[in-house]
């Protein structure tokens, strides 16, 4: 998450005192999401939207894609006298999710607990079970027919938010995918950490577009990497597909 995205004014300002918390709503992003807080010289918070959630650069997203629905989350903020406690609950449920994000006060501004950098080194790269295993099949997908990949989940401690996609050829060489104009060898997808852990799948399904895959024909490799909140990237599976 950028702190205040867009608003110069607005983080030239704040930037000013490491005190100040910044609520930001509509952001379509998942309070699941540990980068939803974010310290730099002060604090922003996500406070996850009401409608569906969106996941950054992502061109895939798994099958049935990510709805609020599935995990409406709601936010408690516990005012102590020298804290602010942020609970993360569950709607459907009400059971509390992730431990919270407690902001001590006075807040030690050159000293911050959520600060990006040094959660990313602190988090493991997710990691693949020995018993992996990947298909291909046909299916419509928006009306159009196209391929689903299905394969074993990996597995992370804060759950997989992201699976990033690699396609070869039989030469070996990287194929182009065009996104909205912009080339691209690596095609990213969202993942279910949005979802209670009990409810996440061990099973990933993930449709891809028509547009991404109508001028490929014959044999292709294809490299398929798993990613936490932080972008941290697993080790690789290959596996191979006939289009």
């Amino acid at each position: 998450m950028n702190q205040t995205d867009g608003c110069q004014n607005l983080d030239d300002l704040f930037s000013q005192y490491p005190q100040v918390v910044v609520l930001c709503g509509h952001t379509h992003a998942s309070i699941m999401d540990e980068t939803s807080i974010s310290q730099t010289e002060y604090t922003a918070i996500n406070t996850q939207c009401t409608s569906y959630i969106c996941f950054e650069d992502c061109e895939l997203d798994q099958e049935g894609g990510a709805l609020i629905e599935d995990n409406p989350m709601a936010m408690i903020l516990e005012i102590k006298d020298n804290q602010a406690v942020f609970h993360r609950y569950s709607v459907l449920t009400w059971k509390e999710q992730k431990e919270p994000w407690v902001l001590n006060y006075p807040v030690p501004n050159d000293n911050f607990t959520y600060t990006y950098d040094n959660r990313k080194k602190a988090s493991p790269a997710p990691h693949w079970a020995n018993d992996f295993e990947c298909s291909w099949q046909d299916v419509k997908f928006n009306d159009m027919n196209t391929k689903e990949t299905s394969f074993t989940a990996a597995s992370h401690p804060d759950g997989v938010f992201y699976y990033f996609f690699e396609f070869f050829d039989s030469n070996g060489n990287p194929v182009e995918f065009d996104v909205n104009g912009v080339k691209k060898t690596e095609l990213c997808s969202s993942a279910d950490a949005y979802l209670p852990e009990e409810e996440r799948n061990n099973i990933v399904n993930i449709p891809f577009k028509a547009e991404y895959l109508e001028n490929l024909r014959g044999k292709y490799t294809v490299k398929i990497t798993a990613a936490d909140c932080f972008k941290n990237k697993s080790e690789s599976k290959t596996v191979s597909v006939d289009l």
